[in-house]
């Protein structure tokens, strides 16, 4: 998760570049992506082009800020429409990880039975 700023880009580009040196996957996604859209169109592209998977995009809304003070959480808002991205985000992240279960399991039990898939 990056803030499309100056800092929150280089700290994205110094984790993508760690996460390639690891070869760990990552997933990706812009938090108050709506105050800076062009910075976020670049994050997403440099994200990319590093392998990783957007996921989506957090708008800015003081929903954060009232669910903090109120001792909730901000998914405790369906109609909220920053609520209403977090979900989908989190429905794209199991989505992901359950693909890439599924692709991985399969190479467990072909590398168990010595075939090869391609």
């Amino acid at each position: 998760v990056a803030e499309p700023t100056v800092s929150g880009e280089h700290d994205m580009e110094r984790v993508l570049q760690l996460a390639g040196h690891f070869k760990v996957p990552v997933l990706f996604c812009v938090d108050k992506w709506d105050l800076n859209p062009e910075k976020t169109e670049s994050m997403e592209m440099r994200a990319r082009a590093y392998g990783a998977e957007v996921m989506g995009r957090i708008p800015y809304d003081m929903i954060f800020n009232q669910a903090m003070v109120r001792g909730e959480l901000v998914v405790q808002f369906p109609e909220n429409r920053a609520a209403k991205s977090i979900v989908k985000i989190w429905e794209n992240v199991c989505r992901t990880i359950k693909k890439d279960a599924k692709r991985i399991s399969g190479m467990i039990k072909d590398a168990d039975t010595g075939k090869r898939r391609n």
